[in-house]
């Protein structure tokens, strides 16, 4: 289904909802509007010897007389006791049910009252509660605040209709909606103020209903909450657990459901006598077969036990339920036929009880959740959740006192003798309150889901309210200063004509413009100031940059000082990539902008379309390839000199960090390289009669591609190769593995040496990119034939010194291994090995590295050391070259240093 038409069915079933909601509110009014009431309400129990019940509370009490209602202007009063109505005793439940079914509105009953050991009689004419003010702005208030919960749930839902946070918001604030529409009715039906209590009213099933909803209502919120602003990590590791939160209410829907009916029967003659048939024939009866599904469903939940483990349980929420219900029915049954049957009733009741708790914590649970969200929240991320987070506490909380204040002063009423009218007026006042700060739920996820300017919460309430309040004092003490000022003056001076004294005035106006200006520029300045001042804030950028080592959680924390300082609308921070900067964080625009938000190198200014596109105000290069894109004021001031200068200063902290992370990002590449490389280096050489090797691999500072390896081909054959990836860092020790692996299934005894280069040229062209190439250089030296075949590519000439001391430079072979050159062919050479021979090979490490006066070592050098030291043995020649390079340098390596030598220890 398409995100639209997901809009338009919502809208539609809202709509359906809406009706029928409206259609039964409208029906019980007009029932209301006929039947009337008096406007009070009593205690009922059943008549006892005593006449109270175990409370001691007398039965027929009045607790609450309304207000301005019929029986409050016919002199009733809470305390009062009811002893008949209409000459019908109270406990007669019959006969005062024929008593209410007659009873309309309009009709007059008469009240026989108990008052302070004295029987008075009042005659209580009843009417409409339609009529009563408090009802008009109890209902004004219910289709106030659905109206305000549709409208912004249609809002979200529009504006956001693939996102799934928009929807469940949207469900939410519709249940909301509707349960404000229920209120209409039930706060009526709830009352119980008709002043006749006979059978119980359908108030029962009603109330079951409105609380439904509201139920469903805070499972919504749960969800919400759970999902916003992204999904909890307990949704993420099980899944499963929204199933329990939506199955643990429908059971707790049904509970109360069939307790509602049993409390309806119970309480009404008319069905006591069914319901004590269903008690005596039909409970146990159900209660049977409820315990065989039960068992049914816990041999299915065994099975899937064994093959998915204990999680099992958990992903089936209702099958688990139901087996749980259906143990305590087990229980309850094989007590009831040990004669223990009030144990067994306990025991029922105690469990179909029992999710009641659980429902009721799930307000406790999103505000937790919410919280939760807010401490494991990015900075971004806590702009949103803190709206909903404080939103929801604030609905819950004022949820919570209102209560225990409503049912404190009920108690009070109840246990005193009468109900003054300032508590029952503090009674019904506490009923709007919740329900206006219910109205802060749904408001506040909208808010945070739309993310509309994302502007701290007390900047929000200066702009509408204080800044109001101050720029409007200003306006009046100007006018009042200009008209006080002027009619002095124009006392003063004695000047009658009006003409003169309109002119005076504006003079005086005229003079007192720069004042009041100044003035208003000074509350502007106050109500909008700095968070944090300009040197705290560069000095949070400052140590964050010490520490830095994620470029996108630092740019992310250098945009919210930004904003928190500067007060704008948004901070954008976008870096360099290929021809363009790319956002990568920023604070007040949507999450879409990130990575999306492109800007042509060629035209980084604020007049840039993208730019332009979300309402840029200026533009602020930062060295390091990248820039900051900032909204307007939120005072609607253009940026000053300050901001500027605070400005280019941040810009060069930011700098500084990119610099720190991306050099810190380099130095792990590195390492990571080194390591690589140091993997494919050979650990031990390997052994052939008479032939003597030993290289070494000394890395700089920065890491290259170079590489050596020695390979035995046979019992008289080795193979040595030396070879440098050009390029650093990872992509090259990777391209380095690449050829090794190339060189050992390409090498053989019998292979010539140009085709290793060939077959290492077609196994490497592939990983060669832009202008990248690969010297190489391998040998194969034969003991037993005293010769060396070799192939050159591109690679510095190894040195041959002969015992005489003449010097052979290995240079023949090929090009480098490049894609330019890939179709050159290798040719081999090979030439005789003499004893006494000494075979040094050497990278660009060695014969560039450079002195303080950037003179080059130079291949001249290392032939000549190999001349002079052609008597000692490999490891001793590989060491002097090394030192004599170390030394040439002043140790001011500055790049890999790779030497391999091979000594000929054969007699002639």
């Amino acid at each position: 289904m398409t995100p639209r038409r997901r809009v338009a069915v919502s809208l539609i079933v809202t709509a359906l909802a809406v009706i029928v909601v409206g259609l039964h509110t409208v029906q019980r009014l007009s029932y209301w509007h006929e039947r009337g009431w008096a406007g009070f309400n009593y205690i009922a129990f059943e008549k006892s010897a005593s006449g109270k019940n175990p409370l001691s509370i007398e039965s027929g009490r009045v607790l609450i007389v309304f207000p301005g209602g019929a029986a409050y202007r016919a002199g009733m009063r809470g305390g009062d006791t009811i002893l008949t109505i209409n000459g019908t005793d109270i406990h007669d439940a019959e006969r005062l049910d024929a008593v209410d079914r007659a009873v309309r509105t309009g009709s007059v009953v008469d009240y026989r009252v108990r008052r302070g050991g004295v029987e008075r009689l009042f005659r209580v004419r009843f009417q409409s509660p339609l009529v009563e003010t408090r009802t008009q702005i109890s209902s004004a208030v219910s289709l106030v605040l659905a109206g305000a919960f549709l409208a912004i749930a249609v809002l979200v839902l529009w504006q956001r209709p693939d996102d799934r946070r928009a929807q469940i918001f949207f469900w939410m604030a519709t249940v909301g909606a509707l349960s404000f529409l229920v209120s209409i009715s039930s706060a009526i039906d709830a009352s119980n103020l008709r002043g006749i209590i006979s059978n119980a009213p359908a108030v029962v099933p009603l109330a079951a209903a409105a609380s439904l909803v509201g139920m469903v209502f805070i499972v919504l919120t749960l969800h919400l909450a759970l999902i916003f602003p992204r999904e909890r990590a307990i949704l993420v590791r099980r899944p499963y657990v929204l199933r329990w939160v939506y199955a643990l209410p429908l059971f707790a829907a049904a509970n109360g459901a069939v307790f509602a009916s049993v409390a309806f029967a119970a309480a009404s003659p008319r069905y006591r006598v069914f319901l004590d048939r269903f008690a005596r024939d039909f409970f146990w009866q159900a209660a049977l077969v409820f315990a065989v599904v039960g068992v049914l469903l816990a041999v299915r939940l065994s099975m899937a036990a064994r093959a998915e483990g204990g999680s099992a349980l958990l992903r089936r929420p209702i099958q688990t339920i139901l087996v749980f219900f259906a143990a305590i029915a087990v229980a309850g049954l094989l007590l009831h036929h040990a004669n223990k049957g009030a144990i067994a009733s306990i025991l029922i009741v105690l469990a179909a009880l029992l999710p009641l708790p659980i429902v009721f914590a799930y307000p406790l649970l999103s505000c937790i959740s919410l919280f939760r969200s807010y401490r494991e929240a990015n900075a971004e991320e806590r702009r949103q959740v803190k709206w909903p987070l404080w939103g929801t506490l604030i609905a819950i909380g004022s949820r919570v006192i209102m209560f225990v204040l409503g049912m404190s002063v009920g108690i009070y009423m109840s246990m005193t003798k009468f109900a003054s009218l300032n508590s029952l007026t503090a009674l019904a006042a506490l009923e709007y309150v919740p329900r206006l700060a219910y109205l802060l739920i749904p408001i506040s996820f909208a808010f945070a889901i739309l993310k509309y300017r994302l502007m701290e919460i007390d900047v929000l309430i200066k702009k509408t309210v204080v800044y109001t309040i101050l720029s409007g004092a200003i306006v009046v003490v100007y006018l009042g200063v200009v008209g006080g000022l002027g009619t002095v003056l124009v006392d003063m001076a004695g000047v009658e004509n009006r003409t003169m004294v309109i002119a005076s005035t504006l003079l005086v106006a005229l003079l007192f413009v720069p004042v009041r200006n100044k003035l208003q520029f000074l509350v502007d300045r106050n109500l909008f100031r700095q968070k944090y001042d300009y040197g705290d804030a560069l000095r949070a950028i400052a140590a964050e940059t010490v520490n830095a080592k994620d470029e996108t959680r630092f740019l992310t924390f250098a945009a919210e000082k930004l904003q928190q300082v500067l007060q704008n609308r948004f901070v954008a921070i976008l870096v360099s990539k290929d021809d363009e900067f790319v956002t990568a964080a920023k604070i007040g625009l949507p999450d879409g902008v990130v990575g999306a938000l492109r800007v042509p190198r060629s035209a980084a200014s604020a007049d840039a379309t993208p730019l332009r596109k979300i309402n840029t105000a200026r533009v602020v290069p930062v060295h390091t390839d990248a820039l900051i894109a900032l909204g307007a004021k939120l005072s609607d001031r253009a940026f000053d000199d300050e901001d500027s200068s605070f400005l280019e200063s941040a810009a060069g902290q930011i700098d500084v960090g990119l610099d720190r992370i991306r050099l810190g990002r380099e130095e792990i590449d590195f390492e990571q390289a080194r390591q690589v490389q140091l993997t494919l280096l050979p650990r031990e050489m390997p052994h052939v009669e008479g032939l003597d090797v030993h290289g070494m691999w000394q890395p700089a500072r920065t890491v290259g591609g170079d590489y050596y390896d020695v390979l035995k081909l046979s019992e008289t054959q080795l193979a040595v190769c030396i070879g440098d990836v050009a390029g650093k860092g990872m992509p090259a020790a990777l391209l380095m593995s690449s050829l090794q692996a190339a060189v050992r299934a390409s090498a053989g005894e019998d292979t010539s040496p140009a085709d290793v280069c060939s077959r290492v040229r077609r196994v490497v062209l592939s990983s060669l990119t832009g202008g990248r190439f690969v010297t190489f250089f391998y040998c194969a030296v034969d003991i037993a034939s005293r010769r060396i075949r070799w192939c050159n590519g591109g690679h510095n000439p190894p040195v041959l010194v002969r015992a005489d001391g003449t010097v052979v430079h290995l240079s023949d072979g090929g090009p480098a291994i490049s894609r330019l050159l890939r179709d050159q062919p290798y040719t081999s050479a090979d030439i005789e090995l003499r004893a006494g021979d000494r075979l040094v090979l050497f990278t660009d490490g060695a014969s560039e590295a450079r002195d303080a006066h950037d003179t080059q070592y130079g291949e001249e050098r290392i032939a000549s050391l190999a001349v002079a030291n052609r008597h000692l043995d490999a490891r001793a020649l590989v060491g002097s070259i090394a030192a004599s390079v170390s030394a040439f340098s002043g140790a001011r390596a500055e790049d890999d240093l790779t030497l391999v030598a091979l000594a000929v220890t054969l007699p002639e």
